[in-house]
């Protein structure tokens, strides 16, 4: 997602690729990245320094079940990827006060779904699968949003950091 940035380059992985000199591919799927194999085995003949999954937005807790751990296996069926890291972005809970409880609610379960299939992977023997928790992605206000779920420049700035300060450790 990028559409609300002001221009291109304010968009998160423009700046993730200027602030650690990496290119940054973003694949963009526009609201149909769905944890589907079939692009697990696409990203596996990308040669990269590691592959982010960053889709939450565009799937339920139901997918996030029964696609996640299909997807690494995907991912990892190539040899050029199988030690490569994957880092799994969890969904940014944007404003934990807002009036539509339901929507925060099943953001939540989204990202306690997601961490579980993870370490179910991790428990079968999966390495180097990591996950970007959402606390403090874009702050507490609420000014990094046009519409509380898409980015705005600000928003953009400050989920760029945050995925550079975990990324970092």
């Amino acid at each position: 997602q990028g559409g609300c940035a002001s221009r291109p380059g304010l968009v998160h992985t423009n700046i993730i690729s200027r602030e650690l000199g990496y290119e940054c591919i973003n694949l963009g799927f526009s609201g149909n990245g769905h944890l589907e194999n079939s692009i697990g085995t696409i990203m596996s003949n990308i040669d990269a320094s590691l592959y982010v999954i960053e889709c939450m937005y565009n799937v339920d807790k139901e997918m996030i079940n029964e696609r996640t751990r299909p997807l690494i296996k995907a991912i990892r069926a190539n040899p050029q990827a199988k030690n490569t890291p994957i880092v799994f972005m969890e969904q940014v809970v944007i404003d934990m006060g807002h009036i539509n409880t339901k929507f925060i609610s099943s953001v939540m379960e989204k990202n306690e779904e997601l961490n579980k299939q993870i370490q179910e992977s991790i428990n079968d023997g999966e390495k180097s699968l990591f996950i970007i928790k959402d606390t403090n992605a874009i702050d507490k206000d609420s000014e990094a949003t046009v519409d509380g779920l898409h980015f705005n420049d600000l928003g953009f700035q400050r989920y760029a950091n945050h995925f550079i300060k975990n990324i970092k450790k």
